[in-house]
């Protein structure tokens, strides 16, 4: 689904024409918050406001320092309305605008020439095919586009679309050196897998353009409440944040900075509960038919027997472990499930037998590692640390498999097996991560979106209602996300001289 608007506003208030203004409005807010906290029921919430700069991590920048130095930098965006920039009011006010200004102000030395190629209403999916091409106006959305050439005021479109080329083609025909993705308020699949195989496919037709440039991403953002898609729109954003985090690539997070601001929440720094005991088993776990696994003693330290079960308690993140013990470990396989979806097509299963250690999703392998035989009887300890798409599996605590995968990176349960023979699996340790309201929300949705028309507005700037920042949001929010990149290049054209 494409958020959109027919009804663009006007924005109020004059324009404000100072670089990045809302640091020194962080600032001063930090300077009257500072030390003070707020409870609810016990617990002490900080302010959301604080620490923005964490919501930004560079990567790979060798191509963008190299132009810095040379003293021409050409930054190309591709994203979707938002980035676009102008569907409800003055483009000055967008992220890129406010981002390319502040850039220009701080950098006197350096000329950037920039190309905003975005297109409002498309997905990751359009950019990663070479077929979707620029046609005669007007344009037939579900197959291309058709963009006039921009003012040089805007960055838009430099000469506009040339019919037959690919979306993908204009970007690499600019011959950027730095690239600026982002997308995600379109990628409303709810598939994590499908989104960042589009988004791995368009960073590896990037990776092949003539002068290859440095690459960053950003999170999109959740709409409004009342325009629902929240969980889809969340799924779309991990999964950019975790393949910036696996390709070493900058990741923009207006994903964390806009949780935090509207729900104090950190969705990159999750809050885990440590749930490890058996006391009380089967009770509060699911057992699959069939299953013998029973409590061993009275403690609840330990079960016995074979077959798999799942405990009642989902989380995002996960670290579990448990040390199994079989008769015959070359005719018995183990495995620690987690993220599971209830069923067994639908959950991550790290399986160790005699001779080998495999990591699955359902049954995709999704890795395999040698291990020395097994004796008889033995006793194994298997642990699995997932983070985000990082999964890392550890054998008698030595680091085994590091994987990335994208097939679920929302909650599941998680729980423990014994396939093939009987064995007893003993301490069952696990730490469970997940939201928590951690600081003061700061900003409502009429803050950040403003409403859908002029009469529901009341004094909020621009903004569509569900997804489009208003003028204050985008200051503190979207075009704040990107200070690390902002002052990394400052900081690098300061050591060049």
């Amino acid at each position: 689904m494409a958020f959109n608007t027919t009804n663009p506003v006007e924005p109020h208030g004059a324009r404000d024409n100072s670089a990045f203004t809302w640091r020194a409005r962080l600032v001063k807010a930090l300077m009257q918050w500072a030390g003070r906290v707020v409870r609810r029921g016990g617990k002490e919430l900080k302010r959301a406001s604080s620490e923005f700069q964490i919501t930004s991590n560079l990567g790979d920048l060798d191509r963008l320092n190299a132009a810095i130095f040379e003293g021409t930098v050409r930054i190309a965006f591709a994203g979707d309305s938002i980035v676009e920039g102008d569907r409800d009011g003055l483009y000055d006010n967008s992220v890129v605008a406010t981002v390319m200004r502040a850039l220009r102000e701080q950098n006197p030395g350096i000329h950037f020439v920039a190309g905003n190629f975005s297109l409002s209403g498309r997905g990751i999916g359009a950019l990663a095919t070479e077929t979707y091409v620029g046609q005669p106006y007007p344009e037939d959305l579900a197959t291309g586009f058709y963009r006039p050439d921009g003012s040089p005021m805007t960055d838009q479109w430099p000469g506009g679309s040339v019919v037959g080329k690919s979306w993908m083609g204009h970007l690499r025909d600019f011959a950027p050196d730095f690239v600026m993705v982002m997308h995600g308020a379109n990628d409303l699949s709810g598939s994590s897998l499908g989104n960042t195989t589009a988004l791995k496919h368009v960073l590896s037709l990037i990776r092949h353009f003539p002068k290859v440039p440095s690459v960053g991403l950003a999170t999109t953002a959740l709409p409004a409440v009342s325009a629902g898609y929240q969980e889809e729109a969340q799924i779309a954003a991990d999964g950019v944040r975790a393949v910036a985090r696996e390709l070493n690539l900058t990741l923009v997070d207006i994903n964390r900075a806009f949780n935090r601001l509207r729900a104090g929440i950190d969705v990159a720094n999750l809050v885990y509960t440590r749930d490890d005991t058996f006391v009380g088993y089967p009770a509060g776990w699911d057992v699959e038919a069939h299953s013998t696994l029973s409590l061993a003693d009275a403690g609840g330290g330990l079960i016995r027997g074979s077959g798999s079960a799942l405990r009642n308690t989902q989380s995002l993140d996960v670290n579990i472990k448990a040390t199994f013990s079989c008769p015959s470990w070359f005719s018995t396989t183990c495995a620690l499930h987690y993220r599971s979806m209830g069923a067994p097509e639908h959950q991550y299963s790290a399986q160790i037998s005699s001779g080998s250690l495999v990591l699955y999703w359902g049954a995709t392998r999704l890795g395999f590692k040698a291990i020395g035989a097994l004796a008889s009887g033995s006793k194994v300890v298997l642990q699995v640390d997932v983070q985000g798409a990082l999964h890392r599996v550890y054998v008698n605590h030595v680091l085994q498999l590091t994987v990335h995968d994208y097939h679920h990176l929302r909650r599941g349960n998680h729980g423990v097996a014994i396939m093939g023979g009987a064995g007893t699996i003993a301490d069952f340790i696990v730490h469970t991560g997940d939201y928590s309201a951690v600081e003061v929300p700061q900003l409502s949705d009429l803050e950040l979106y403003g409403g859908d028309h002029l009469a529901t507005h009341n004094g909020v700037a621009d903004g569509n209602g569900i997804n489009h920042p208003t003028r204050q949001a985008n200051s503190v929010c979207w075009a704040a996300a990107f200070s690390a990149l902002v002052d990394h290049i400052r900081v690098q054209k300061r050591a060049g001289r």
